[in-house]
């Protein structure tokens, strides 16, 4: 079972990514789990709620806690493998569980009460890292701590995020934000069954037994940094965090993408906007998108953390400009879209997922996660390339008339 659904599998991002130096690690099966979170963090009714269903059926519940600390670099040894810019730290999605619990794999849970720590494979090689090598990390309260690497395993071993530390080591780290409630031991179909019969918030996620799939999955923190890259940030008030300038002048530009106008965006990312503009424009569609309303909600880049997240450095997909927000006026956080299903699905077929089927729906925004399943369907000896030039990116077929399937 996967334990978050709605996240693309990393194996289709990370084919060809090198796998980082570190001894084997033989891992444990995972045992069969009930997870339940909610956006923003679970509240108290919620963590009720599900310990009570465990309780009246014979199993087991753990609070996962997870917020998104700062690290200042790894070494080996006297050595750096990766040192952020003074003032500047990288944002690491971290969790924290109690060892005792079986809800994570032997091996993990062996690491975790020796005081060290679980990094994810993604994370490992993003950054170079290896078994044995030192973490050097921001509490929530300021200064440092060090934390070896202890193991380093799939994403889904430690729930989807970069790093997983026990509770012990969490209280120095200042980690104590319930994201979910995991249930484990006998009885989950009935526990599942009784916590999706009682009245809950829209916020609230079932990860269970029952195949429950989001229609718009996104991209892990991990899958989004190895694609578009990792950068180091600094708070610079409000909710705007400032980016490290050197991966700013890498991957954001200017884009004058008619009708919506000028504005920034990941590089890597303009392609397949164009491409969706494109066929908005050959279905008619293209009338149904506001520019003056594109412009007052920022466009695509937007360095911020995200609002309701954690109290750490969470960082919206804004952050890295590979999200965009249409209509906003009428497409609020939290209310019914109104976007026409003609429009989401052509940003659909262009690779990106659609914040308005989320349980909280967010009808304004699109962030990319896949490759677009088809490029062209009349012509399938062309391929639609980017082409780049004076800083500006275009999206223009080989040659001919392509459009995507």
């Amino acid at each position: 079972m996967r334990i978050l659904r709605g996240l693309i599998v990393l194996s289709l991002l990370l084919s060809s990514l090198p796998a980082a130096a570190q001894e084997p690690v033989e891992v444990s099966p995972k045992p069969a789990l009930l997870q339940v979170r909610e956006s923003g963090g679970l509240s108290p009714e919620t963590i009720g709620i599900v310990s009570g269903a465990a309780a009246v059926n014979g199993a087991s519940v753990s609070v996962l806690d997870r917020v998104t600390l700062r690290l200042w670099s790894l070494r080996r040894g006297e050595t750096f493998v990766q040192l952020a810019p003074t003032g500047f730290g990288y944002p690491l999605l971290t969790a924290a569980i109690d060892p005792v619990a079986p809800i994570a794999s032997e091996t993990v849970r062996m690491v975790l009460a020796r005081g060290e720590a679980v990094l994810s494979e993604a994370s490992a090689a993003i950054r170079g890292a290896s078994v044995g090598d030192l973490l050097d990390l921001e509490p929530l309260t300021g200064g440092t701590v060090t934390i070896p690497v202890g193991a380093i395993v799939p994403e889904d071993e430690i729930f989807n995020s970069e790093l997983l530390v026990g509770k012990t080591t969490a209280l120095q780290l200042g980690v104590d934000r319930p994201f979910a409630i995991v249930a484990y031991g006998s009885g989950l179909d009935r526990v599942e069954a009784a916590v999706r019969g009682s009245t809950f918030d829209p916020d609230v996620r079932i990860d269970g037994l029952i195949d429950d799939e989001l229609t718009d999955p996104v991209l892990s923190v991990a899958a989004v940094k190895f694609r578009f890259g990792e950068f180091a940030i600094r708070a610079a008030g409000g909710d705007q965090v400032e980016i490290d300038p050197a991966w700013v002048e890498a991957n954001i530009v200017d884009v004058d993408l008619a009708p919506l106008g000028l504005f920034r965006c990941h590089r890597l990312l303009v392609p397949y906007l164009r491409g969706v503009i494109s066929e908005l424009e050959r279905s008619s569609l293209i009338q149904m998108l506001d520019p003056a309303d594109f412009q007052l909600a920022g466009g695509c880049y937007n360095p911020r953390f995200n609002r309701g997240a954690d109290p750490g450095y969470s960082l919206s997909r804004h952050a890295w400009g590979i999200a965009i927000d249409v209509n906003p006026s009428t497409n609020q956080y939290g209310v019914p879209p109104t976007l026409p299903l003609a429009v989401v699905e052509t940003f659909r077929r262009w690779g990106f997922s659609w914040g308005g089927s989320w349980s909280t729906p967010d009808g304004m925004h699109f962030e990319w996660r896949q490759l677009p399943l088809s490029y062209s369907s009349n012509c399938s000896d062309l391929t639609v390339l980017p082409l780049y030039a004076g800083g500006l990116w275009y999206l223009r077929p080989a040659a001919g008339d392509c459009r995507p399937g």
